[in-house]
């Protein structure tokens, strides 16, 4: 699982992939997201807004006690800052190997692109699939001068979900590719379904072929246009992660099987296909899966991450504050209830 760490492959291919930065996570901001209970730290906290002595009883010396309560890590929020400047202003996070996709629900703007540090860590403190990388025994944990996690922030880039394609590699050749959202028919993909295919076939011989840190992988790419293919992530092939619509961990075998590397002609054509690096390159294409027609309504795979009823209910009482904002206000009045009991 190491060697499909952002850590790990993205200095080999940052030339091909989307600028990024990744933050190494020090110990004590990794307990404090492994933790359940959901409190910013207080340079993550936006400003309280002024509220009326009708609609609460919370009291400045409640906010002082609820203020001393809350974790701090200037130094690490410093750092995201800094990185969130650095890319432009708007990101897209993760850690070493997943997304938190499962917590869209409570960005601001129902999407994973993040403009303020609050978001950030409400996003890792509300995904699942964060906390169950987190929970992931490193070998080395201690190679970074810290836990050996990161946080990884990527430039923000606005992707039509269309544009992705899922390339698998076994033992270091390109046995199959698919659309990525296999829950919608895209017209584009069957009428230049050979220029795609072209261009991520050429993409992943020119510019991946055996400099992977892995033998058998995934890359997930995007094709934004005729020749300009960009990586976005490796990831772990094998027959428990295989889990597509498009193609099955037999299929990928069969595949595999039914294809070899062309054998030369003689021994001195041996020498010459080794000394051109001819030897090097697959010669066939890739297995091209997509939908050829609208499969009509299709589950989302995050759709059971959704907004708890608590919060729905919280936000539907005053619509002009943001999930951010409910959530904070919501901590800290639990924190003054707690303490007056």
């Amino acid at each position: 699982m190491e060697e499909c760490s952002f850590t790990s492959w993205y200095p080999r291919f940052s030339r091909h992939s989307v600028e990024s930065i990744a933050i190494p996570i020090q110990n004590d901001v990794l307990t404090y997201l492994r933790e359940g209970t959901l409190i910013l730290p207080k340079e993550a906290v936006p400003p309280p807004r002024q509220r009326s002595s009708s609609s609460s009883d919370w009291s400045d010396s409640d906010a002082d006690s609820d203020e001393a309560e809350q974790p701090s890590f200037p130094a690490f929020s410093a750092q995201l800052k800094d990185a969130m400047n650095q890319l432009g202003g708007e990101v897209f996070i993760k850690t070493n190997w997943s997304a938190p996709k499962d917590a869209k629900w409570i960005a601001t703007n129902k999407s994973l692109k993040c403009r303020r540090l609050e978001e950030i860590y409400l996003l890792l403190k509300s995904s699942d699939f964060v906390a169950n990388d987190l929970s992931y025994q490193l070998e080395d944990g201690q190679s970074s001068g810290g836990s050996g996690y990161y946080v990884v922030l990527k430039q923000w880039k606005d992707i039509h979900p269309g544009t992705e394609y899922r390339c698998f590699v076994i033992q270091n050749q390109l046995i199959a590719i698919s659309q990525r959202d296999c829950t919608s028919y895209y017209e584009h993909i069957q009428k230049l379904k050979f220029e795609i295919l072209d261009d991520l076939v050429q993409f992943y011989r020119r510019n991946i072929h055996k400099k992977a840190p892995l033998e058998t992988y995934t890359l997930d790419v995007v094709r934004e246009g005729r020749g300009r293919v960009t990586l976005l992530d490796v990831g772990p092939l094998t027959e428990r992660s295989a889990k597509t619509p498009l193609f099955t961990w037999p299929e990928l075998q069969e595949l595999l099987a039914a294809r070899s590397p062309p054998q030369p002609a003689s021994a001195g054509g041996a020498e010459a296909a080794a000394a051109s690096g001819a030897a090097e390159t697959p010669a066939f294409d890739p297995e091209f899966r997509f939908l050829g027609e609208d499969p009509g309504l299709q589950p989302n795979q995050c759709q059971h991450f959704g907004v708890p009823f608590e919060v729905s209910d919280l936000c539907s009482m005053q619509e002009s504050m943001s999930i951010i904002e409910h959530i904070t206000e919501a901590v800290r009045q639990q924190n003054g209830r707690t303490e007056e009991s």
